[in-house]
């Protein structure tokens, strides 16, 4: 059922247990969350990162989860998280949610009082209630954290802003730690007395050790279980059986990620190997033996031991060609036809696909898409094939960000996604990038889930011999040397356009 933030803290504070919250981001994750509280029978807060509230993703995943909230039989609340405008908290209200979390941490006191009132003041008259944070809790990258909440901040911000629960820094931070984190109890005995035992939220959990999280009042069983991607953690029932005609009794695996998914089934198990994806984004992945921390890189752990696959991404790939295709009209194969009668440059149109801001190397969410250079003798052709381009643009300057990074890879990528079916697209990313491009029969996550639980099961014996067996490849893609140095010429203005633009985005 869909409760207010109200009611969750209320039934903790009544029966002196910690409500978790726990990040979604799809319609898996929140069905997955939902699926683990109903079973565990404990109410929950299921929220979103704010930048998914600063994009269109917010208005596609809103419904989902207050479907999920709406059909759950445990209380659920629909939160916002580290929502660092009135801008965010707002459009959340709009979509749908219970709870927001205003986090003004990094303004001065004053400011932070004063921005959080007036989001608690906004969100009163729809019946939600806000969470304030006070005393940064920053990421395990910052050289010390010594911004901790004070008693007497908290007591003065607590009565001035109205909030229902307090994030506190005592200890915990964003991130993997490097060495264990060390909670200042006494503190936080010292905040919940000066607030008049407010409820108070500790951000950055994951690492903090099992002693330490007890003596702050939340215990072990809590939480769920670490399991492996091939852990059997469970058999089909009879109830399951009649609603997907599985046989009863057949073995569900924990299972991971769609996107490590997506990296097995193209046959990625080896370090080196490197998928280029083409899809609503797109993602340049290279499977390494260690993690690469860095802000524009995303780092995943792969299900083949002691590997990652640390990748760039561009924000609006495929999302790019769809959103031209929906906007201006025509069906692809006219599109790509039309565009595949122009040279590579597009007589000086440039697009630029930062339609939602744009990820590597930037992570600048303000900045816009574009089409510069525009003269009278363009065409429809010409404007198709730039929104092409200026994908393959985008993802070179991903790759350029890995070469910095000096992180070895293959000569031969494996292309991945919907947008892999266009032959003309394939070669100009080729092209582009300078590296050949195969693609193989099925690179779906799907695919890759059925190897997965085949692992599980014995089929095969490991990550290697699911890809031997299963994998096949279907053709591959190699530059044109003539063509690259083109592109990159193209790419050198590409570069110079974002340059003398995000400084005015930066205002909008």
């Amino acid at each position: 059922m869909l409760v207010n933030l109200k009611t969750v803290l209320d039934m903790a504070e009544k029966g002196g247990f910690c409500i978790p919250a726990f990040n979604v981001y799809n319609m898996e994750s929140a069905m997955g969350v939902v699926k683990a509280a109903e079973e565990m029978k404990a109410p929950i807060i299921m929220q979103v990162y704010p930048r998914l509230m600063k994009e269109e993703t917010g208005y596609y995943l809103s419904p989902v989860i207050l479907a999920a909230a709406k059909r759950a039989s445990v209380p659920v609340c629909f939160h916002l998280d580290h929502g660092p405008s009135e801008l965010e908290t707002t459009r959340s209200l709009r979509y749908g949610a219970t709870g927001i979390m205003l986090d003004g941490s990094t303004l001065p006191f004053e400011e932070n009082i004063a921005l959080t009132k007036r989001v608690v003041d906004i969100c009163g008259f729809a019946d939600v209630q806000v969470e304030g944070e006070l005393g940064h809790v920053g990421t395990t990258k910052d050289d010390e954290m010594d911004e901790f909440t004070t008693p007497e901040d908290a007591k003065r911000f607590v009565e001035e802003t109205g909030v229902a629960c307090l994030a506190v820094a005592v200890g915990t931070a964003h991130g993997r730690y490097s060495k264990p984190p060390k909670l200042d109890i006494e503190r936080i005995k010292a905040i919940r007395e000066a607030t008049n035992n407010t409820a108070l939220v500790l951000h950055g959990g994951s690492g903090v050790p099992d002693e330490e999280i007890k003596k702050a009042g939340i215990t072990v069983d809590m939480l769920p279980p670490l399991k492996n991607p091939t852990d059997i953690i469970g058999k089909v029932t009879e109830k399951a059986a009649k609603a997907t005609g599985l046989t009863v009794g057949t073995p569900v695996i924990c299972g991971t990620t769609d996107t490590v998914m997506e990296v097995f089934a193209s046959g990625s198990v080896n370090k080196g190997d490197v998928t280029v994806k083409l899809a609503t984004a797109g993602r340049i992945c290279v499977i390494t033996d260690k993690p690469y921390p860095d802000r524009h890189l995303v780092n995943y752990s792969h299900i083949a031991d002691g590997l990652w696959y640390p990748g760039t991404a561009t924000k609006s790939c495929a999302a790019s060609y769809r959103w031209y295709r929906d906007t201006f009209g025509g069906e692809y194969k006219e599109l790509d036809d039309g565009a595949r009668e122009i040279g590579i440059g597009c007589d000086g149109l440039i697009f630029h696909p930062y339609l939602n801001g744009e990820l590597t190397p930037y992570a600048d969410p303000m900045l816009c898409g574009s089409f510069t250079g525009v003269r009278a003798t363009h065409t429809k052709t010409h404007f198709t094939r730039a929104v092409l381009e200026g994908v393959a643009y985008s993802l070179l300057d991903s790759k350029l960000y890995l070469d910095s990074l000096n992180i070895p890879y293959n000569t031969v990528a494996t292309a991945i996604g919907g947008g892999t079916k266009g032959e003309l697209w394939r070669q100009m990313i080729a092209d582009a990038l300078g590296i050949a491009l195969k693609t193989v029969k099925s690179s779906d996550s799907s695919f890759g889930s059925a190897m997965l639980a085949g692992i599980a099961v014995g089929v095969f014996e490991s990550p290697t011999d699911a890809v031997n067996k299963c994998v096949k490849e279907v053709s591959i893609t190699y530059p044109n040397p003539e063509n690259t140095p083109k592109y990159r010429k193209a790419f050198e203005d590409y570069k110079r356009i974002h340059d003398a633009l995000a400084p005015i985005y930066q205002n909008r």
